[in-house]
């Protein structure tokens, strides 16, 4: 939940207005060298999940309201987990 309300800060402070976003094959990986993403999920709230984009060379961020979370934790629960853990990673090193 700490994560989640860090998460919900930033993205206030950086995209006050995050656009809805449908993620489509996961499989095929959104994370490179460049570029991390990440998923904050409110427990009680999972239909407001947040994405969060970043690109280290860049030091850009970028949100997205996740339009289909439920369906995704469903048809790719490991996936999505893993994102879930890179957010709850992202969290800890910009707050320590």
């Amino acid at each position: 939940m700490e994560a989640f309300e860090w998460a919900r800060k930033e993205q206030k402070m950086y995209c006050p207005s995050p656009t809805k976003a449908n993620y489509r094959n996961l499989g095929e990986g959104y994370d490179s060298y460049n570029h991390h993403l990440s998923f904050f999920v409110d427990p009680n709230h999972p239909e407001a999940a947040l994405a969060r984009h970043y690109w280290p060379s860049q030091k850009k961020v970028l949100y997205h309201l996740v339009a289909n979370y439920l369906q995704l934790e469903r048809d790719h629960p490991e996936i999505v987990h893993r994102l879930i853990r890179n957010g709850i990673y992202a969290y800890l090193t910009k707050v320590t």
